[in-house]
């Protein structure tokens, strides 16, 4: 979803969607919680993804705790928002390391080399 074009990324998040995207940002809906994540990380993306939208929508303060779902495919959409998210504003970084990003990525790294088969 807009992906590779910045205007329609912009329309879509100036259209209001971060907030319902993130509404399904739920672990006990798998499926549709790693859908709304991929959506929401693609709006993140590009060189100026207006991430000042999603701190006000309380996007980062939803996505880092998914990290703890333990279903590989939406870890790698978390890890992938994460990335574009502490890629060009170093506020938005510094909110997540506040949050506990490390702690909780070195959890899951942890967690994941006792049992590889998760």
């Amino acid at each position: 979803m807009a992906a590779d074009c910045r205007q329609f990324r912009d329309v879509v998040r100036g259209s209001g969607a971060l907030v319902p995207l993130s509404k399904h940002l739920l672990p006990t809906l798998p499926e549709l919680c790693c859908t709304a994540a991929w959506a929401i990380t693609n709006l993140a993306r590009g060189q100026d993804p207006k991430l000042e939208e999603f701190v006000q929508g309380g996007v980062l303060a939803l996505m880092t705790p998914l990290f703890e779902s333990f279903e590989p495919d939406l870890i790698v959409e978390i890890a992938w928002f994460h990335s574009y998210a502490t890629a060009h504003e170093l506020h938005v970084a510094s909110l997540l390391l506040e949050n506990g990003l490390l702690q909780t990525c070195s959890r899951i790294l942890q967690t994941f080399s006792h049992h590889p088969g998760i």
